[in-house]
């Protein structure tokens, strides 16, 4: 217990045991561990292991902020405390502070106890408690509907971004004969946890308040279902066939109310369930608090599951009969409305591991090391289980990490990587072979970063990397199922998920496969961009649906359509295509601003201030544009056309890179490498090569720096984003196409 109110003896305990044996007492060590501190041992440390430093710095920095936080709350809220909990009395000074009662979050916040001298008794909790009361009102109006789940409810004071709630503590039952009230009771909370989704009532969050169960962490009461893909599940055989998959996330399993087993090591397991004793048989009501219990005996649940069946059916055949009223009832569930419920996108263990992981001595003495061990658990985690539920796309999903460990095979020849890249294109494979599953493949936009060209693309090129003529073939039937219809549909239109990154992924299939029927289906496309153009400023351009008037850049903007028409002309000799390109570009140019070397972006944004912005990436901005010019110059080659390439090759150099800059190939600093690097190599100019070397060498550096890639969205390195276009992954391809860019193809001009 020492350890949950100071720490910091924790954090520091694990150094001497690099050099120890099981034969020496955890004691002995500790007090020896002190004894080094107390005689200035600690400056050794700290200069040894500077990351071992920054942690011990950051634990005792954010403990005393929140000590202080939770103080200061107190005092200003101490009336409308001894109000509510005290009857208007005076609660005293505190005489016990029992802090790290949970999992710390938002900045080392935890979860405290308060005893005050007049004996009240409060859980202070960091967090909004909208939940809390929502659930209160929830269980109240199913008690008008017609159902008592008897669950108690403690008195609670919300104050927006943290509140105080009444202590539920582990009270006896007043008669024996109410463990079988408590059971019922459990069953229908079962009963409603399942239809609710919740997946967190193991025995921690649970307490047997007597003969009521309570409930004291409501975050994950309501999970919202997040499935792997858009399958037909009455068909689908592989999610059909995963039995372990459906069986814990469709079953009454999932509450953690029944038994829950878990290992403890490699030799032990143990039940975690929110209705079971800690050990599993009979025991002392003070080790499990949420059994119910009488005299200092429990009321084990194995000798009442009679009672938790009962409960259960009771409320399922209600929940069943009033379905269609309580569905319809639109302000029955509203009560949860903007209430933020907590989404754990991994296993808790898993944060676990990490953390036990990286703050072993090893990884404490170099904070590159600390950052590429996070990296390594993360990535091992992905190949392991975030990857089936990542989407298919090119721009976030399977089929950009697929390219990317291709082309990591293809420049080192390391067996495991050639694996991963096979791994990320099993599906593919799968849904290609079974027609039940093709659908889902017809589903996906016709866009090049987030649709289904870019998955041909990735395969294409992952063929080569990986000499694999059955991801090649795969490739062929995907870019067969483009048809009319589909092109029809399309309203997005842009390089990224319309039909205009579909033009060039059908020329790149052309040439690929030696097949005249995607020309046909690329002038399809062609002709569908044509009809939907509107009229701007007497010029014929394509709308964007989020901004308004249409958009520079190469993603979403005028430069994208013409460079996918540009193309397209020489292949069909149409000549409205090379008018509409053309007119494009004159829009384009009109827009350039010389005081910011780049072309605005008119995207609404949240968080802009003025009326226009400039961002400097592929999607939009300079690098994109220039990209597109430098690729287009075998079918468009003039003064103007010369100059925007200059123009962006001047931002890519030119632009300042801020210290949150993201790293990224779509909207960060990889897409300036890229345009540097294609122009070093197509307009023999080996100082822009130099350049674009320059500026990987800074955000690698900046990377050991801050521990982390720099990504759009999170600039912490808190969240791990592995994808192409927006993650580490196209970090790494930018980095393997500095190696050996004339055999590994820049992703981001297809053609």
């Amino acid at each position: 217990m020492r350890y949950r109110e100071n720490p910091i003896p924790f954090i520091l305990g694990f150094i001497l045991k690099e050099n120890s044996t099981n034969s020496v007492k955890e004691d002995l060590l500790y007090n020896q561990f002190c004894d080094e501190l107390l005689n200035g041992a600690w400056k050794d440390f700290i200069i040894r292991r500077p990351v071992f430093a920054r942690l011990v710095i950051t634990i005792i920095k954010t403990w005393s902020q929140n000590i202080s936080e939770f103080l200061n709350r107190l005092v200003l809220d101490l009336d409308e405390i001894n109000i509510k909990f005290n009857k208007g009395e005076q609660a005293g000074k505190i005489s016990n502070l029992e802090t790290f009662l949970s999992d710390r979050h938002n900045g080392g916040r935890t979860v405290m106890r308060a005893t005050f001298e007049s004996g009240l008794q409060l859980i202070y909790k960091p967090r909004s408690l909208k939940i809390d009361k929502a659930w209160e009102t929830f269980l109240s109006n199913l008690k008008i509907k017609g159902i008592d789940i008897g669950v108690h409810t403690p008195v609670l004071i919300d104050k927006g971004d943290y509140g105080w709630v009444e202590a539920i503590d582990n009270i006896s039952l007043k008669d024996p004969k109410d463990a079988q009230t408590f059971y019922f009771r459990s069953g229908m909370l079962l009963c409603l946890a399942y239809i609710l989704g919740s997946n967190d009532l193991h025995e921690e969050n649970v307490i047997a308040y007597g003969a009521n169960p309570a409930i004291i962490d409501l975050e994950t009461i309501i999970k919202a279902e997040v499935k792997p893909f858009d399958y037909d599940e009455g068909k689908n055989h592989i999610i059909i066939n995963d039995i372990s998959y459906r069986f814990w996330t469709k079953s009454v399993i999932n509450t953690m109310l029944l038994p829950v087993w878990l290992p403890v090591n490699q030799q032990l397991l143990r039940d975690y369930g929110g209705l079971t004793p800690s050990d599993n048989v009979f025991t002392t009501a003070k080790s499990s608090y949420n059994c119910p219990h009488y005299q200092g005996k429990i009321a084990n649940v194995k000798d009442y599951t009679d009672k938790v069946e009962e409960g259960f059916k009771y409320a399922y055949e209600f929940f069943l009969y009033n379905r269609k009223e309580i569905l319809e009832d639109k302000s029955f569930f509203e009560v949860f409305k903007n209430c933020e419920f907590r989404l754990l996108a991994r296993n808790s263990q898993v944060y676990g591991d990490i953390l036990q992981h990286i703050c072993s001595p090893s990884f404490l003495y170099d904070g590159a090391k600390f950052s590429s061990g996070v990296e390594g658990l993360c990535s091992a985690f992905l190949r392991h289980a975030t990857l089936k539920r990542l989407p298919l796309l090119l721009y976030n999903g399977k089929s950009g990490l697929g390219l990317f460990f291709s082309a990591l095979f293809y420049k080192t020849h390391i067996e495991k990587y050639r694996k991963l890249a096979k791994g990320c294109f099993q599906d593919f494979l799968a849904m290609i072979n079974k027609d039940s599953l093709r659908g889902t493949l017809r589903h996906l936009s016709l866009g090049y970063a987030s649709g289904i060209c870019g998955c041909i693309h990735s395969l294409i090129l992952s063929s080569h990397f990986l000499e694999s003529p059955e991801i090649k073939n795969a490739a062929f039937e995907m870019a067969s199922m483009i048809t009319e219809e589909s092109i029809e549909k399309d309203e997005v239109l842009d390089v990224i998920s319309g039909a205009c990154g579909s033009i060039l992924t059908m020329l790149y299939c052309m040439e690929e496969f030696s097949d005249k029927s995607f020309i046909e289906i690329a002038k399809k496309c062609g002709e569908h961009l044509l009809k939907k153009r509107i009229i701007f400023k007497d010029k014929k351009l394509w709308p964007a649906h989020f901004a308004t008037q249409p958009l520079a850049g190469f993603g979403h903007g005028s430069s994208g359509y013409a460079y996918a028409l540009l193309k397209l002309y020489p292949k069909t000799s149409k000549k409205d295509f090379m008018e509409a390109a053309i007119i494009a570009l004159s829009y384009e140019n009109e827009l350039y601003s010389i005081k910011n070397l780049n072309w605005p972006d008119f995207r609404k944004h949240s968080e802009k201030k003025n009326d226009v912005q400039f961002m400097g990436g592929w999607c939009s901005g300079a690098p994109g544009i220039g990209l597109s010019r430098l690729f287009g110059l075998d079918c468009l080659d003039n003064e103007q056309i010369r100059k925007d390439i200059n123009n962006a090759i001047d931002f890519s150099i030119n632009c300042p890179i801020s210290y949150d800059m993201p790293d990224h190939i779509c909207c960060g600093i990889c897409s300036r490498i890229e345009l540097l690097l294609e122009a070093g190599n197509r307009l023999n100019k080996p100082k822009l090569i130099e350049e674009a070397i320059h500026l990987s060498s800074i955000i690698i550096r900046r990377a050991k720096e801050k521990g982390h890639y720099t990504f759009s969205g999170d600039t912490s390195g808190a969240v791990f984003s592995p994808g192409l276009f927006s993650g580490t992954a196209g970090v790494g391809y930018t980095l393997l196409r500095l190696l050996d860019y004339k055999n590994i193809p820049s992703v981001l001009m297809p053609v």
